[in-house]
């Protein structure tokens, strides 16, 4: 129902437009006809042969023009749209075509109403006092507004892409980019509503790794370009201190009876290294790496429980042991 009542209000607009266009042809190029003629007689100017003339260059035409310049400007910005359609989510499509009519038609509309000297400056003083009054009621909304489609632009994260953000004590699976918030599923079950204006200033660790492999299979020639198989995976940074006192040989086993755990559902061997060292803590990082961003959800949680317990009971044979 809401899609028939566009496409009518449409039709309407492009019959008046039409009519504006024939109705121009006709009186510019039939010479003494009835509309120039009632024209010159209710609005006769001194020192000037045809009125009506004057009013259709000044005003009709320029109408015409500034409505074809909306037009081209409006389908260029649904084009720029359309290109990065597969890249973004549909919310944000929808809201970027709100954006481009709420900053194009307005602007062709002044700029046409600006041609009338007696509404020129009346025009100004309410742009300004409108554009005053919006700058302070929306100055949070504004800034998520220029932080989302600078994100959108420079993507240092897409969507299922698995972020860590420190500074937020946040990180799980990209659901949805929004031009003013950013929404994250974590591994705790919840959803984080993260404002983008803040996402700017944040340090972003992001998971995916793009890996690219030479296709050369024999139908590759000089004259074909080397094709190229590309992969996505998420390498998760998971982090595991343990005291100074700990034995490292006891650390290193229990990472790698973990991994044998774990190994059906990793792409690749755990790999890892100490990460820093001080007098009371040594911490090891592991790299756990998947092909669907929200096994980590999960698998991070199960991978350091799992950790936890061989370790403790590798210590407690190992106590054993020494007695």
């Amino acid at each position: 129902m809401h899609i028939k009542k566009k496409y009518i209000i449409y039709s309407i607009l492009l019959s008046i437009f039409s009519l504006v266009v024939i109705l121009f042809f006709f009186s510019y190029f039939k010479v003494n006809n009835f509309i120039e003629n009632a024209f010159n007689n209710a609005f006769p100017q001194e020192g000037i042969e045809n009125p009506y003339h004057l009013f259709l260059q000044t005003y009709i035409l320029s109408l015409i023009i500034y409505v074809i310049i909306g037009v081209v400007l409006i389908w260029l910005w649904r084009l720029l749209i359309r290109a990065i359609k597969a890249k973004v989510s549909p919310s944000i499509l929808n809201t970027l075509k709100i954006l481009g009519d709420i900053i194009i038609i307005p602007f062709v509309a002044i700029a046409y109403l600006n041609k009338f000297e007696a509404l020129s400056g009346t025009l100004i003083g309410v742009a300004a006092i409108v554009g005053t009054a919006i700058g302070f009621a929306s100055t949070t909304t504004v800034g998520n507004l220029i932080a989302g489609l600078y994100l959108i632009v420079s993507r240092p994260f897409q969507i299922t892409d698995y972020i860590i953000i420190p500074d937020m004590s946040t990180e799980g699976v990209v659901r949805e980019m929004g031009i003013n918030y950013t929404k994250v599923d974590q591994p705790d079950g919840n959803t984080a509503i993260l404002p983008n204006s803040g996402l700017l200033n944040k340090w972003i660790y992001n998971t995916k790794i793009v890996k690219s492999v030479n296709d050369n299979d024999k139908k590759n020639s000089y004259f074909h370009k080397i094709k190229k198989k590309v992969s996505i995976v998420y390498s998760y940074p998971l982090k595991w201190a343990c005291f100074s006192d700990d034995s490292h040989k006891e650390c290193v086993k229990a990472i790698e009876i973990t991994s044998n755990q774990f190994e059906t559902k990793l792409l690749e061997s755990v790999t890892w290294f100490i990460v820093t060292r001080d007098r009371f803590h040594r911490t090891y990082q592991m790299n756990l790496t998947v092909d669907d961003s929200y096994q980590l959800i999960d698998l991070t949680g199960e991978f350091m429980n799992a950790l936890e317990a061989n370790y403790e009971e590798i210590k407690i044979k190992d106590s054993v042991t020494n007695v």
